[in-house]
């Protein structure tokens, strides 16, 4: 294993996050990513633009309408015209969608605090610095 790249490093932490995070939240009928947008949406006052969650996940505009769709259908959110612009939508966070996201908030905090749960809090540091520094190369 040590010989891995760094590439696959990263994506093998990511699939384990994943399957991790999905088979606790597969009784809250829930993916990780749909509780990550939920928390976004949360901590931006309960309302973004469709564009914001495209930016701040750097996915695809058919990703987010997916992914909004689900939220939609679960009553989650609720979406509606951008006053501003007519092409893009605005994202509300629903009472509903407030609860789940409240109730689900310590996961996340659960899975951060076990994803670097090894480290001490200078590598915990050093790390979120490296890590950003990667993204931001890109």
């Amino acid at each position: 294993m040590d010989k891995a790249s760094h590439g696959h490093l990263i994506n093998m932490i990511s699939c384990r996050i994943k399957r991790l995070a999905d088979e606790n939240l597969a009784n809250e009928n829930v993916t990780i990513e749909q509780v990550k947008i939920l928390g976004m949406i949360n901590r931006n006052g309960g309302r973004v633009s469709q564009k914001e969650i495209e930016l701040a996940f750097g996915v695809r505009r058919s990703t987010v309408t997916s992914a909004m769709q689900n939220l939609e259908k679960k009553g989650y959110i609720k979406r509606e015209a951008n006053p501003e612009d007519s092409r893009s939508k605005i994202v509300l966070l629903t009472d509903e969608g407030k609860e789940k996201n409240r109730k689900l908030k310590s996961f996340i905090d659960e899975l951060e605090a076990k994803l670097v749960s090894c480290l001490d809090n200078d590598e915990s540091d050093r790390l979120k610095e490296l890590l950003l520094k990667v993204l931001n190369n890109f």
